[in-house]
């Protein structure tokens, strides 16, 4: 995404805002099962109301960064989630040594 936009400015393009996703939402709680499940950590969640001011859905605009021909490499939360998670594990190793 980071090189698609450098590439529309370098050939003259509008300096814009740019939303980068997959076009889906997931709520917190989607989020936080996948996590369990990919993980394979079974974490205490504690639920309470929405907070004042907490919108009750995001989901990414793309129109704009897709028209430029970007796509996302990864359309699924349980891949999205897979790919953070082994990240981080990779980020631990190196800090543990």
């Amino acid at each position: 995404a980071h090189l698609v936009a450098l590439d529309h400015l370098r050939n003259g393009g509008d300096c814009t805002i740019m939303n980068c996703g997959y076009g889906h939402g997931a709520s917190v709680l989607e989020v936080v099962e996948v996590v369990k499940k990919m993980s394979g950590v079974d974490f205490e969640v504690r639920l309470s109301p929405r907070r004042a001011g907490d919108p009750a859905q995001l989901v990414a605009k793309v129109d704009k960064i897709r028209s430029l021909g970007w796509e996302p490499q990864h359309d699924n939360l349980e891949r999205i989630v897979e790919q953070a998670l082994r990240w981080e594990q990779t980020l631990a190793g190196r800090k543990a040594a």
